[in-house]
């Protein structure tokens, strides 16, 4: 259980991180990572798989309750996918490497909570519709500058 609780708390830890944590949790073991790595797969259940990134106020309740509204709102204006509804959705890819890959029980995902903090990225943006791709283009990040708004005034910092 001691390990299970560990990797659901720390889901792209490494075998050597788990050692770690054995040895200074019960004192005087002395354990190898090969056997850890066995008990791991054989006892807890645990297997290596692709670590999804998710915002931790994803599922919080405010969130929960705006999508739900949301739906229904759209669902009062008459909204029907098949005939009248473009889908448009975009994927981000920054440049923060993490690792990819974390241990979980057999048949649950490896879920790592993450900061909504973000290097310079490219985006892509598709649109679709029941009829199939409507448009899909990159947007790469480019040298963003401030633009002068004729008329506007500077405001004075305080």
């Amino acid at each position: 259980m001691h390990l299970i609780n560990f990797f659901n708390e720390n889901p792209s830890a490494v075998i050597q991180d788990a050692v770690e944590n054995l040895t200074k949790s019960f004192e005087g073991l002395e354990i190898k990572k090969s056997r850890v790595a066995e008990f791991m797969k054989e006892e807890c259940n645990l297997s290596l798989k692709v670590v999804t990134r998710r915002p931790k106020a994803r599922n919080n309740q405010k969130n929960l309750e705006a999508r739900a509204n949301w739906v229904k709102e759209w669902q009062q204006k008459g909204l029907h996918f098949m005939n009248n509804c473009v889908f448009l959705d975009e994927a981000g890819f920054d440049v923060n490497m993490r690792r990819s890959r974390g241990w979980a029980q057999r048949g649950k995902p490896a879920i790592e909570e993450t900061t909504s903090a973000r290097g310079v990225s490219h985006t892509v943006i598709g649109a679709i519709s029941a009829y199939g791709v409507v448009n899909v283009s990159l947007r790469e990040p480019g040298n963003v500058k401030k633009r002068r708004v004729v008329g506007a005034k500077k405001s004075k910092s305080t």
